[in-house]
């Protein structure tokens, strides 16, 4: 009896536990399935920070991207609005034609409305290669048809220009400046910059003319002598390795005289009178500076006298004193450095004496113009005769 109750008991525990097992095998795609939504709900919740913070990256984004396109929407209308003023105030291009045709004396370039701009056209093929001089002259002109423009107010503008005959010839130079001043009339101020020298003396007497510019006190320029126009000039010295410029009146002699002559002549005699060793840097500019006084001397004494080494021994003047003046002027000149022996740049240290052989030159073959070229200068500033010994 006892035995078959143990029996009994132990077929009741299986049985319970295979219940349980069953439960379970019923139940596990669910448990499964919750288990799986507990992981993903915990992946979730330490993602949440991040996909928050990109959420809204994502919506400043797009409130930035509304905001841009307005704002594109904006310029593209002040663009269309910027675009149709450019063309009701642009100069004609029939104009701008005529112009060039003036300006340059032919008629070969032409202008045509091209979307914002123009369209150049050589011999009415595209013009696809500009001179220097073309793209000088073709800017000048548009930008003093520029001047024109409404929103300029001429009675209180200010006109820089700055060197607008850069290669142009000696035609166009004369149209340039006559461009120039019928297009500046009535601007409150005009400022003029130019290396060339020829401009220069249009300029300079355009401004004493209308003026009365005649600021020479003890021949001695003041610019603030002039209420009407001031004249000054770019000066430059070498120190050491370096150069420096300074802005000063500008040379009287160059203000008063429609020549460069008289100028070159006070520069000549100006590096004559250095004593002891000359400062090389400064004396690069001496050779041209006197190879132009020399053929402009030589220009007046032997017309027609062809090349300078042949027209410097038609006047007088021992031969050493004639080799000496053709050797440093020929070496030197038109060089911006030296490349070989006879160009040497230490020769360049002769200039001082060299240029005192020039003037005594002058003064041996044409006296009254070498007494009278010095009258000019102001005092201070005058040699002491250069006529060579025994001449």
């Amino acid at each position: 009896m006892e035995t078959a109750y143990t029996n009994v008991a132990a077929i009741f525990e299986i049985t319970k536990h295979i219940s349980e097992h069953n439960k379970l095998s019923a139940n596990f795609q669910a448990e499964a399935s919750a288990a799986r939504a507990a992981l993903e709900a915990d992946e979730v919740l330490k993602a949440l920070p991040d996909w928050r913070q990109l959420e809204n990256a994502v919506d400043e984004a797009e409130t930035t991207c509304v905001s841009k396109g307005a704002l594109l929407d904006k310029l593209k209308i002040d663009v269309s609005a910027l675009a149709a003023s450019i063309k009701d105030h642009r100069p004609a291009a029939a104009q701008l034609t005529a112009q060039m045709t003036e300006y340059l004396g032919r008629k070969e370039l032409t202008f045509e409305f091209k979307d914002t701009g123009y369209l150049i056209r050589r011999n009415g093929e595209p013009a696809l290669h500009l001179s220097e001089g073309e793209r000088t002259a073709i800017a000048f002109v548009y930008f003093l048809n520029s001047l024109t423009d409404e929103s300029f107010e001429r009675r209180k503008g200010v006109v820089v220009i700055d060197d607008p005959v850069s290669s142009l010839d000696q035609n166009s130079l004369y149209c340039a400046f006559g461009y120039m001043q019928e297009h500046t009339v009535g601007v409150e101020q005009l400022i003029v910059l130019t290396h060339n020298f020829s401009f220069f003396r249009l300029v300079k007497n355009w401004f004493n003319h209308e003026g009365g510019s005649k600021a020479l006190r003890n021949k001695v320029y003041v610019p603030e002598e002039s209420k009407f126009a001031q004249f000054y000039m770019l000066r430059s010295k070498g120190e050491g390795v370096d150069r420096t410029s300074r802005l000063t009146a500008l040379d009287p002699l160059l203000h008063k005289h429609e020549s460069e002559y008289h100028y070159l002549f006070s520069k000549v005699v100006e590096a004559s009178k250095i004593e002891g060793e000359a400062n090389l840097e400064e004396m690069y500019g001496m050779p041209n500076i006197a190879r132009r006084l020399v053929e402009g001397f030589l220009a007046f004494r032997v017309p027609g006298g062809g090349e300078l080494r042949q027209t410097v021994r038609k006047l007088k003047g021992d031969v050493a004193t004639h080799a000496r003046i053709v050797r440093f002027l020929n070496a030197h000149s038109h060089k911006d450095r030296m490349d070989d022996s006879e160009g040497d740049a230490s020769l360049l240290s002769e200039t001082p004496a060299i240029m005192r052989t020039v003037l005594g030159y002058i003064e041996l073959n044409d006296k009254e113009h070498y007494d009278k070229m010095v009258e000019l200068m102001p005092v201070a500033e005058q040699p002491v005769s250069a006529m060579p010994q025994g001449q």
